[in-house]
Parts: C-alpha cells; structure tokens; sequence
C-alpha cells in the first residue's frame, strides 16, 4: 500500500508539472513575441536623454503638451532598457524580457513554497498568479519591477530569518533600487507597515490574558526588528532624484495631470460585484480567481473564529495581515489585480497545519487535486482568460516571430515617411502609437499625448474632445484645438471596417480628406500624413517635396500626394509603402479584359482597394458596372451609396439609399449607411461621413490579403538624441518589404 500511495503521489505530480509548463509555455510564448508594448517605446526614447543627460531632465522630448519634464520615478528602469537596446538591439530587449518574466516566476514560486505550498501546489500558486499578472507580465515595462521587488518583499516578511540583521540591508538595498525603477516603490514601506502592524496585532492578543497594564503591553508587542526595518526602507526609498516627495506622487496624481482613470485597462476600478465586459480586463477567468482567493482569505478568518481558543501562528497572522491590506488595491485599479496571489500565502500556511493521512480518501481526492486544478486553470486561460486578447496578432509563422517588433500595429508606413522626410513639428496622433513615432522621429516630431500622461488636465480634456469627435468628422471644437495647440501634423490610421462599440475608434485615415487647411502629404491603404496650411511648414513641406522628388514620384505642393497618379505611373513605389496589394495590376486587368466570374471577382476586390484610398470615382465606376448586371445585389448598392456620399454626390446617394433600403438589408454596415445618408440629407451635416464605416469582417480580410507590411527597422536606425536632420534622411532606399495579409 505505501508504494502504491508513492506512485499514485509521484503520477500526480508529474501531470501537474506537465501541465503547468504547457501554461508557461504559452504565457513565455506571448512574453517573448515581437515587441508590442506600447509605452516601451517612450520609455526608451527618456531612457536615451536620461543617459546623456542623468536623472533630471527640464523638458519633454516627445510631448509639446508637456506640463513639465518628464517624472523621473522610472528613471533608472528606462536608462537600463536603453543601454540594453543600444548593446544588443531589439533582440536584446526581448532577451530581457522573458528573463525579468521567469525571475518574477521564480519569486513567485519561492514565495508559494515558503508559505506551505509544496512541489505540485507550488506549481498551481504559480499558475493561478501568472493568470492574474498575464496581462502585465506581456509588457516590458518598468512595473515588471515593481512585481517582482513585491514578491521578494513579501517573502523576505513572513520568512523567519527576516529578523536577522542582515534582512536590514537586504530590505534597505531593495527599496533604495526599486525607488529607482518605478514609482511603485511606497509598497516596500507599505508592506513593512501592514507586517509591523500585524505583528502588534498578534501580540496583543497573545498578551490579553496576562495581567499588565496597557502601556507596558504596547511596549513588549511591537516589534522592535519590524519598526528597524520600516525606518530604514522609509528611509532607503528617499534615495532617488525626487527625494521623499516621491513618496506623495500617488496623491498627487490627477490634481494638475490627468485623471488616470483615461487609461482604462489599467486604473479603472476592479468591479468585484459585477461580471467583467467583453473584451476588457480584467477576463472572466481572472475575475473568477480574484473571488476565489479572497473567498480563500475569508475561509482562513473563519478558521481562526471556529478555534477560538487558539492563537494562529504568527507568520499565518501576519501574511493575513498583509494579504488583507494589499488585495484591495485591486479595487484602485484592475492594474494591481495580480497582488491577489498575496492572499495564496496565509491560505497556504493556514492548508499546511490541516493533518492529513496518507492513505485516506480524502487524501487521494487532496493528491489529485492540483493536477485537475491545473488542468481547469490552463483551459480557462486558453478560453475565458487573457489569452484570446493577448494573442491577437501575434505572429504564428517562424519569420513572423523573429521580426524585432510588430510595425504593422503601429502603421509604421507612415511613421517610416515622417521618420525619412525628417519632419518636424507637432503632430496629432492616437495615444496608442505616439511613442512609437516620438522613437523614430524623436528630434523632429513631438505628439499630444502618450502613455507617460506626462500633460496637463487641459491637453487631456482636449484629446479626449478629439477622439469622441471621430465619429462625426473635423468638427469646429477639433479645429479651435488644433489652432490653440498648434498641430502641423494629423497622422490617421485604420480602414473604414464597421466598429466594435467595446474598443476605441479606430478610423481617421481619411478624417482631414478635403479639408482647406490641411494638405495631404502621404497615403497608403491603413494610414494617412496630413500636414497644416500655415507658414512654419514651409520648410516641411521642401523636405517632403525632395524626399518625392528623390523617389521619382510626382508630388504637387499646392495639392499634395496624388494617390491616382501614383498607383498609374509608380505602382512599384505604392506596394512597397501599403497602397496597393501585390496582384493589383492583375486585378486591373482581369476587371477590364475578362469576363464573368473572374472580372466579377477582380471588380469586386479593386473596388475595396479604391475605397481605402480614397479613390471613389472609380470605385463607383466599379459597383455601377455590377449592379448593371444585377440591380438588386446589396453588397454593390451598399458600396456605391458609400463612395457616392464620401465623393459628395449626395443626390445620386440618396436616390440609391432609396433602392438599397427597400432590399430590408438587416447587416449592422449596410443599416449604418443608410441611417447616415438619411441624417446628411435632413441636417446638412458632410463631416460624419468622412469616417462612416464600409467593410465588415470579411470584406476586411478579403481587401488586405497580399499588401506589403511595413517591415521593421533594426535598433542602429532608431535617431536619438541630437542628431541633426539632414537631406540624406531623404534618400534612404526603399525597404524590403513581404507580402501578407495586414489585419
């Protein structure tokens, strides 16, 4: 019987550990993908000022809405990053990646098996903690340090030989590095606060049937080691170059900065009560681990009520301690829903002291239960966890996974054309890729906002007036904020696909199309450079006009970049910077010289690839050839009321408005169309239709099949610092670019 209970012991283990490294290897396969980390970029990019220049910096170098130099609380972090860039490039950097991941693991795993939880329930407390912290372990950012420092600190609390003189120094040297890395720093004094307090806590129970007076047993329950400590991490964390002011940044935060609730999947408030929305975080899965740790929590406190008469063990005390006053910062933001492992640690002590014999039931049910646990764990990631969001896009190719960084997110083609026209300026971007650009062009160009929020309450209050007027075109508010901010420069991204009402709106590459004030100075399918009407562009607009004329492609500076005469004269030229697909000179011919299915087919495809470019004379040429053959077909009425109200033939819009909404279509684009056409003509109102959606998924996928993705330039092209614009920025060669569908 014993060796039949070792095997059964030794069987469920090892199918826990299989399990649990198939997890780990799909959470270190979305670690170490192509960069994708959206605030890397302008981290980097003050990690460069901040090692030319130190830990103070006066200005902003990426933000012309900057209330003043940027903070310095990750200053370390980001120079770190930086010189690891510059050492060994993009590579590097995931390198580094997936190494602070698999540190931040093992912290996590030593902490679990220091609190009880032994061989296969160490490896689910791992498990379990990595599905709450997926969605920030994907991000190289500097609050990988703070994750990890927690642990640690955590640990370095409820072990036993925290009360050695040398856990002074470790603790002292912790706080002094974390105070440099990220602002998250207060939760090292934080937490030797909660273990102080609990401690006393614990002794003054433990005291109260003894016959002192209350002075003498406040004297003898507080922890002399604990307060030591608290002292010097208190005064460890001053060692950075705020001082001890950096101490009031979280209280300071939204009095003359934004709100930081504008960064929703980070600082909006964890819902405990209510069931998590689509496509946000925190993920149902995530969601329903929170509620079982802290029914877990709850369940240890219930423990200690049935056994009154019995103390719990300090290190079980003071974790619970912890555990209590660190859970709830969840409930500040979902960014901080990954310290519900803390909670693990007093359930793990509480589930150690539980005897259990070996050859019981009971038992059995208890040597199997990490595996099955495991098991749901790693199925509920896969499907009701972070995984289907975090995947999106990520590459499933080897080519693919070896790119350094994922170009196409940030629609690099048009950041490649202000990067090699050396523009310079200020431009309108969305908050998700300006530091993105602010990397590539960091002399030249400088954005509104980005994920610093390095900005005034003002700047922010007018971005998010932008971004809720996409909808409705350039209205009069958008254009009095570009006047007052000054922006030369409008880069819109997307195609005009029907929106999801749970994500962003993501359509404004036609936004400034026809507008007076701007001049279009670069197009392709996904995005679109815009450059200001005003004097101080003069010399932009020489560069831009040398960089065309380098290229051979003409450009008019009155009128700007002429996507018709470029795809007819330099169709070459417009692949390789997103125009056009690869097949498109066949798609013309076929729509021209074949017939039947094949010209249908071809029509059908080039009709889209006009659409995305604007180019709406002839796609309603197109649709007006196939509904000559078939009047009734929806699709083609849809696409041609479309082109026909972005072409501002309103009256031949309405008329086929008419006809496509007594098919009784019932698709949600084709509804939206004809809802639009009916509101344009009773109100006299154009702007909406500059961003009215055209495609729906499929007709997505059908359109960007074969275009040419912008292809990623390494580390040694990146210009920082000061170097100078020159006229060589605008005679770099084409890239190399492959051919694949751009989602």
């Amino acid at each position: 019987m014993p060796s039949q209970v070792l095997s059964s012991k030794k069987l469920a283990s090892t199918i826990t550990a299989v399990i649990a490294s198939g997890h780990a290897t799909l959470l270190l396969y979305l670690v170490g993908r192509p960069i994708v980390t959206d605030d890397l970029w302008w981290s980097l990019t003050l990690g460069s000022r901040h090692a030319a220049a130190g830990a103070w910096l006066d200005e902003d170098p990426l933000l012309f809405t900057a209330a003043a130099g940027p903070d310095s609380a990750a200053w370390l972090a980001q120079t770190g990053l930086y010189l690891v860039g510059q050492a060994g490039g993009f590579p590097a950097l995931r390198i580094l990646h997936l190494a602070v991941v698999l540190c931040i693991a093992w912290a996590a795993w030593r902490l679990l098996r220091n609190s009880g939880l032994r061989g296969a329930g160490a490896l689910v407390g791992v498990q379990l903690f990595t599905i709450l912290a997926a969605y920030r372990l994907c991000q190289l950012r500097p609050h990988l340090a703070s994750i990890l420092f927690t642990l640690l600190f955590v640990d370095l609390l409820i072990n036993d030989k925290s009360r050695r003189a040398s856990a002074l120094v470790i603790s002292g040297t912790l706080c002094a590095l974390w105070s440099n890395l990220h602002a998250g720093f207060i939760l090292g004094p934080y937490l030797v606060l909660l273990a102080l307090v609990g401690e006393s806590v614990h002794g003054w129970f433990e005291t109260s049937g003894q016959n002192r007076s209350i002075a003498e047993r406040l004297t003898s329950i507080i922890p002399g080691q604990r307060l030591r400590m608290l002292v010097v991490v208190t005064l460890a964390g001053g060692l950075n170059p705020s001082g001890f002011t950096a101490y009031l940044r979280p209280f300071m935060a939204g009095r003359t900065t934004p709100d930081l609730s504008m960064v929703s999947d980070e600082w909006s408030a964890f819902a405990p009560f209510a069931l998590p929305q689509a496509g946000h975080p925190p993920s149902l899965l995530v969601w329903m681990c929170y509620w079982l740790l802290l029914l877990g929590l709850a369940s240890v406190a219930s423990l200690w009520l049935a056994r009154r008469g019995t103390a719990p063990p300090m290190r079980e005390f003071t974790s619970f301690f912890i555990a209590v006053g660190l859970v709830p910062l969840s409930f500040v933001g979902i960014r901080f829903v990954w310290l519900g492992i803390i909670a693990a640690v007093p359930i793990g002590l509480a589930c150690a002291r539980i005897p259990l014999r070996p050859t019981t039931i009971r038992s059995e049910v208890f040597r199997w239960l990490p595996a099955s646990t495991s098991a749901l764990l790693l199925w509920g990631f896969v499907s009701i966890g972070d995984w289907p969001r975090l995947s999106q896009g990520t590459p499933l190719t080897v080519a693919g996974y070896q790119e350094p960084y994922a170009a196409r997110k940030y629609h690099a083609h048009a950041i490649w054309f202000l990067a090699d026209t050396a523009t310079e300026g200020r431009a309108f971007t969305n908050y998700f890729e300006s530091g993105f650009l602010g990397f590539w062009t960091p002399n030249g160009v400088k954005t509104f906002i980005n994920g610093s929020l390095n900005v005034s309450r003002r700047a922010a209050v007018n971005y998010e007036e932008i971004v809720r007027s996409y909808p409705d075109g350039l209205t009069d508010e958008t254009k009095a904020i570009f006047n007052d901010e000054k922006v030369d420069l409008f880069v819109g991204i997307g195609l005009p696909l029907h929106q999801s009402t749970t994500q962003p709106w993501r359509y404004t590459t036609s936004q400034l199309e026809s507008d007076r004030d701007w001049v279009l100075v670069f197009r392709s399918a996904r995005s679109s450079v815009y450059l200001r009407r005003v004097d101080r562009n003069a010399e932009n607009l020489n560069r831009i006009a040398e960089y065309y004329s380098r290229a051979n492609i003409s450009f008019d500076r009155s009128s700007g970049f002429d996507v018709r005469d470029v795809l007819d004269s330099a169709p070459e030229w417009a692949f390789t910077r997103g125009l056009i697909p690869a097949d498109y000179a066949r798609l013309v011919r076929e729509s021209v010289f074949q017939s039947g299915a094949p010209r249908e087919r071809a029509g059908r495809r080039l009709s889209l690839v006009f659409a995305a470019l604007g180019l709406y004379d002839r796609m309603i040429h197109l649709e007006e050839q196939r509904l000559a053959k078939n009047p009734d077909d929806p699709v083609a009425l849809r696409r041609l009321v479309w082109a026909l109200l972005r072409d501002g033939r309103l009256d031949e819009a309405q008329v086929q408005r008419a006809r496509l909404e007594s098919l009784e279509v019932s698709d949600a684009a084709s509804r939206m169309i004809v809802e639009a056409a009916r509101r344009t003509l009773s109100d006299g109102r154009s702007e909406r239709i500059r961003s009215l959606p055209l495609l729906s998924r499929l007709e997505a996928r059908e359109l960007t099949r074969g275009y040419a993705a912008p292809a990623p330039r390494p580390w040694s092209e990146a210009r920082r610092l000061d170097h100078p614009h020159d006229s060589r920025a605008a005679a770099r060669p084409p890239p190399a670019n492959r051919t694949r569908s751009i989602p």
